[in-house]
């Protein structure tokens, strides 16, 4: 009976949430620097029209590809947190604790403020150039995790962790140096593609980014079993027959190849794929992942949408930096729910 109850009240939980992510994915398609009223982009999206009126642009073109953008990196940066967390049984490990994000902007930093970026090829390819370099970073990045993953022996989840951390601070250290003998133009760019966008994502970028984070989304889902039982310890895990060195290795992979995508694309975004797995635990009243895992992608959804909501509530016409709002709304949230849930 007080299982069938839990059950209930998780269902109510879902629909609020899914409910929450429709009410602001419809904010998020309004609100911007041209204000349009919800009627008319129910008429937009809705129907088609030969005729192509301005709104209509903005809605198609620019806005809602845009939103879904906000929807699969909150999604992806969600799920690759509660991996992170569970696989390191560390409520503070995050998607960007393997260095991934830091690979990626290395890459960047090395296309910018190395010249790579005013060269012909640089500037034919514009923003495809940046993504790409960040593409590499963070497949170099991730490729050095997945041979320190293969080869530390079982038990020593603490010093992969340890690994990560520091092979992100030596990226650092030379982005730093990279930074201190670039020029104030090579630097600007750098930084505000530091800040985290998601207005650089279009429909040709869509069709890029979209299938891959939706099948490494889909693979992630499937493998909620190994979690359950990581989740009560590598000896409980073994004794139920999980091979923790394979699914170690596989976590590694799933969590950098969705952190990855996302910085490529979005740049990093910080403290969402922190704190939405920590809110999906308050509220799905249960620690099996097979719940875990799509409530968090969607709690990671909304609270990107609502990030990106607040960076446009300037009445000048200037936008604030995405990664300013996610650490002003994510740090609070995740103090409060570590100190709710202790």
């Amino acid at each position: 009976m007080q299982s069938y109850f839990a059950a209930v009240q998780f269902c109510k939980n879902l629909v609020w949430v899914f409910i929450l992510l429709l009410i602001l994915s419809l904010l998020n398609l309004s609100v911007g620097s041209v204000e349009i009223p919800l009627q008319e982009i129910f008429h937009i999206l809705l129907t088609e029209e030969e005729y192509f009126s301005p709104n209509q642009l903005i809605i198609r073109d620019l806005r809602l590809p845009k939103t879904l953008t906000a929807i699969l990196a909150g999604a992806s940066l969600s799920v690759s947190g509660l991996q992170m967390q569970t696989l390191f049984r560390n409520p503070l490990a995050g998607p960007y604790v393997l260095g991934i994000s830091a690979g990626a902007s290395l890459g960047v930093a090395l296309m910018v403020m190395g010249g790579g970026y005013t060269t012909v090829a640089g500037t034919l390819l514009g923003s495809w150039a940046l993504i790409g370099a960040a593409t590499v970073g963070a497949v170099l990045s991730l490729v050095v995790m997945m041979q320190l993953a293969c080869r530390l022996p079982a038990g020593q989840n603490a010093a992969l962790l340890i690994a990560g951390l520091m092979f992100g601070s030596i990226i650092s250290a030379i982005v730093n140096i990279l930074e201190y003998f670039a020029s104030s133009q090579e630097l600007q760019r750098y930084v505000i593609w530091g800040m985290g966008s998601l207005t650089a994502v279009d429909w040709l970028k869509m069709k890029a980014l979209a299938p891959f984070v939706l099948v490494v989304l889909a693979i992630s889902v499937l493998y909620f079993k190994p979690l359950d039982a990581l989740y009560l310890g590598e000896l409980q895990a073994r004794a139920v027959g999980v091979s923790v060195d394979r699914i170690r290795q596989l976590l590694v992979l799933l969590a950098g190849a969705l952190a990855g995508a996302v910085t490529a694309f979005c740049g990093p975004i910080s403290f969402v794929g922190l704190a939405a797995p920590h809110i999906a635990r308050l509220i799905s009243v249960t620690s099996k992942h097979s719940v875990l895992l799509p409530l968090s992608a969607m709690v990671g959804a909304c609270l990107l949408l609502l990030c990106d909501i607040l960076c446009y509530l300037p009445t000048n016409g200037q936008i604030l930096p995405l990664n300013a709002i996610t650490s002003l709304i994510g740090a609070p949230l995740v103090i409060w729910l570590v100190l709710k849930r202790r």
